[in-house]
């Protein structure tokens, strides 16, 4: 895959005014957001020109390869390293003043990601297609789709914040980017296509959209060995640890705990892609996968026999798996203790968000019914 600079991607759009489509991503739950967002578009009459842009992850660097995309099944859409620059913007606010609503002249110029839409570089395209009408697209990004965390006063401390990240934080966070999406959606020009759409105050299975992922994933080509999956209960946890979100490995304790209460053979941890503790999990004494880059949605997509379970924390897998599959998933949060969570309100954001969709038991004896049921 090739790099390109921004300043390269403004000059072909520029160039060709038929470009119609730019996306962003960074993780390969990203790539299916986005792809699948393009196969709703060409289905409904949109024939999509442009760039997927992968960016670089802010700790792990690039992360995505090209085995992570799906270009068999749309054309005309070019795939990128992206080349950031350094350069310090802050235009969304201005462009954000002049918005209108569309008076249905122009084409239609779709910029998708799966995080807020870019208060920067969205001004720089729009100022050369002044003509065109935007439509900003929120596609899926996991549970950060649903779910509002910010930073706690307690990690802001941890990570050595100073007075002017804060003041940073409040400018952009609570101000600038808040008031850059109500605009955008106030004048019609911000829509999402994520996994889940919120109904009455809860989150449903968004079925078109999952419906366009389960075809994408549907077609994705897995080695044989992934079979071990097949009528096992996975293990999916997260970077809970790592992240800082717990201080003590407390949930390798509980996954051992139900290691004991489960046949080995129908055992199988799936450690999280940027894992980098892989030995942490031999003592679970199960099947580790250690190799596979690939998501737990892929591999599942193909399996002749759908595995019993899936059972992790706060995980992104664990919704996805259980919209896109129907399989049971079990988040273990609730049984990890308190005083180890750094972050006091992270699992309660989740289990609110996602308690009609993943099981979370309250107690051991809880979670051993489900476990003896299965």
């Amino acid at each position: 895959m090739e790099t390109i600079s921004w300043s390269n991607v403004l000059h072909r759009i520029d160039e060709d005014r038929k470009i119609n489509f730019i996306a962003e991503v960074i993780t390969p739950l990203h790539v299916l957001g986005v792809e699948a967002f393009i196969m709703h578009l060409e289905e409904t009459g949109v024939k999509c020109k442009g760039f997927i842009l992968v960016v670089a992850h802010e700790s792990s660097g690039i992360i995505l390869s090209e085995k992570a995309i799906h270009s068999d099944r749309y054309s005309n859409i070019e795939h990128y390293f992206w080349e950031q620059d350094d350069r310090k913007q802050d235009s969304g606010v201005g462009f954000c003043a002049g918005l209108k609503k569309d008076k249905g002249k122009g084409n239609t110029l779709y910029y998708a990601s799966p995080f807020r839409p870019s208060v920067n570089k969205i001004p720089d395209v729009m100022r050369i297609r002044k003509d065109d009408r935007l439509r900003a697209v929120i596609t899926e990004e996991g549970t950060a789709s649903y779910l509002t965390t910010p930073y706690s006063f307690e990690k802001c401390k941890a990570i050595g914040w100073k007075v002017k990240d804060y003041v940073r934080f409040f400018w952009q966070g609570m101000i600038r980017n808040r008031f850059y999406e109500f605009k955008l959606g106030r004048k019609g020009k911000l829509e999402s296509f994520t996994l889940l759409k919120k109904h009455d105050g809860k989150y449903l299975r968004n079925d078109l959209c999952v419906k366009q992922f389960q075809k994408l994933l549907a077609n994705k080509s897995i080695d044989n060995h992934y079979s071990v999956y097949e009528n096992a209960v996975v293990i999916l946890p997260s970077l809970l640890y790592e992240a800082g979100v717990i201080s003590e490995r407390e949930d390798l304790e509980i996954y051992k705990k139900i290691r004991s209460a489960l046949p080995k053979d129908q055992f199988v941890v799936k450690p999280h892609p940027r894992e980098t503790d892989m030995d942490a999990y031999s003592a679970l004494d199960g099947i580790i996968e250690k190799e596979s880059k690939v998501s737990a949605e892929e591999i599942f997509a193909t399996l002749s026999v759908k595995p019993k379970c899936v059972i992790g924390d706060t995980g992104t897998a664990m919704v996805n798996i259980a919209v896109l599959y129907g399989i049971k998933t079990i988040a273990i949060n609730k049984l990890i203790n308190r005083d180890i969570l750094c972050q006091k309100d992270y699992f309660d954001g989740y289990n609110k968000v996602f308690g009609d969709i993943v099981s979370i038991p309250n107690t051991w004896d809880e979670l051993e019914t489900i476990l003896k049921e299965l």
